[in-house]
């Protein structure tokens, strides 16, 4: 759909209309609605009586004027100054693109205060706190980045909303029946934990023996009997986040070698006979479901260290998933653990696979990445009802040079890169941005997209 860039001016009226520069009239006439977000009202479209400016063609640096009435203006939260696109849907005068994320706080706000990208895609970009979003009411209180600030205001809803927070399920359920029901979209809409993801998706054709899979933990006898079959597994939450509530079993003969991280970020490591191994597992409650166990995979190492990979992945034109970036995990000295808060570091992939010929080093890259790619395919298969633009993947290469899938983030975290490799951060940032605004309808050309524009913060 073709858009046109707008400079929107204010004229006092309680009508519903909107009025054109003559040469724009025949791409605008049939319109009977107007859009702005998710609030949608009656329209009537008439031609400017002033001649137009010669030097206005609807390009970002030579947009169009327009007029809007003042009803118009009040009723749909439009914000004059904005450097608006404009383009017709059906019989649907759309302004936009109007995308929102919604985080625990302003944080976002404070640490990308000149966010240039903002203004190359056009329309407006808000950040919502959860506290204060209230999408019942169709328009809620937001900060829109206008005139080189960030400045808080009523806005419409997103037509295009990312989730980059945790909330409760009633919650999360509430925001997901307004958007339904008003015809938006809301990205990253639900989050699944470990044994669901690895239940269902583990179904996929050519992903099954790539997937270290889990069982769940009912009682010690559940334990022993994966001891048993496995020979090495790791005991972990079925919820758990930065490596808490961990364990690592080995069984040797007849003792079991504990390497225990519940709570400590250092290795707590014990030798028990099976009678001191089953009184260890009495500390753990595994009547609450919430415990599972999975094979004990040995990843490659550095430096004789243990590391993982933390994997970017992103849509671009509609569905299309690719891999943006990744970072290696590496586990502290003598543990077991590539978490940060169990001493682990982060690392980029050169620094890890420096060792390695380039061959094939890209080759064990372009491995993880088309494992990761298709997992992401899988995942939209599985979840139908859900919309997924961005995930954090957590994956191992084991000794055989096998990728093997460990977790999926589905609320992606991108601070840890931006202190080893800035210009991947921004891309990792405004990518998925991009995404919403070709999915509302307005294109991003290249000269939006290059690599100079999509790195810059100010």
């Amino acid at each position: 759909m073709k858009s046109n860039w707008v400079n929107i001016q204010t004229f006092q009226s309680s009508e519903y209309e909107i009025h054109l520069p003559g040469n724009l009239i025949s791409q605008y006439n049939e319109a009977e609605f107007i859009q702005h977000g998710l609030i949608k009202l009656p329209l009537a479209v008439k031609e400017v009586e002033e001649e137009t400016d010669e030097l206005q063609n609807g390009t970002e640096l030579k947009p169009y004027t327009v007029l809007v009435s003042s009803a118009l203006i009040k009723k749909m939260f439009v914000i004059e100054g904005l450097p608006y696109r404009m383009l017709m849907n059906d019989q649907t005068l759309k302004l936009g693109p109007v995308t929102g994320i919604l985080v625990r706080n302003d944080r976002f706000t404070r640490k990308r205060r000149k966010p240039d990208i903002y203004s190359r895609l056009g329309g407006l970009f808000a950040v919502i706190t959860l506290e204060l979003f209230s999408p019942e009411e169709g328009f809620t209180k937001g900060k829109v980045y206008h005139n080189k600030k960030w400045v808080e205001t009523m806005i419409p809803l997103p037509e295009v909303l990312f989730v980059r927070c945790a909330m409760s399920k009633k919650r999360r359920k509430t925001i997901l029946k307004e958007y339904n029901e008003r015809g938006g979209l809301v990205f990253n809409s639900n989050v699944y934990n470990k044994l669901i993801v690895e239940t269902k998706v583990g179904k996929t054709k050519g992903l099954e023996s790539n997937i270290i899979q889990s069982v769940e933990l009912k009682s010690k006898k559940d334990v022993l009997s994966e001891l048993d079959r496995l020979g090495d597994i790791i005991v972990k939450p079925k919820n758990g986040k930065k490596g808490s509530g961990i364990f690592f079993v080995k069984k040797v003969d007849e003792t079991y070698h504990v390497y225990d991280y519940r709570g400590l970020k250092r290795c707590n490591y014990s030798v028990f006979s099976k009678r001191e191994f089953l009184t260890f597992l009495k500390t753990i409650n595994f009547k609450s479901g919430r415990y599972l166990a999975q094979e004990w995979v040995k990843f490659i190492k550095k430096n004789g260290r243990p590391f993982d990979l933390r994997v970017y992945v992103q849509k671009r034109d509609q569905d299309k998933w690719v891999c943006s970036g990744m970072m290696a995990r590496v586990a502290g000295k003598k543990q077991k653990i590539t978490n940060r808060s169990k001493g682990g570091s982060f690392f980029m992939i050169d620094k890890v696979f420096s060792g390695y010929p380039k061959s094939k080093k890209q080759e064990l890259v372009k491995k993880v990445s088309d494992f990761c790619e298709r997992f992401c395919y899988a995942l939209d298969e599985t979840f139908p009802n859900d919309h997924f633009a961005d995930v954090g993947m957590d994956v191992g290469i084991d000794k055989n040079e096998k990728v093997r899938f460990m977790e999926v983030n589905f609320i992606a975290q991108y601070q840890t890169i931006r202190f080893h490799d800035p210009e991947l951060f921004n891309n990792l940032c405004w990518l998925p941005f991009i995404h919403a605004t070709e999915y509302q309808g307005f294109a991003v050309g290249k000269q939006q997209t290059n690599q100079s524009d999509l790195t810059k913060t100010g």
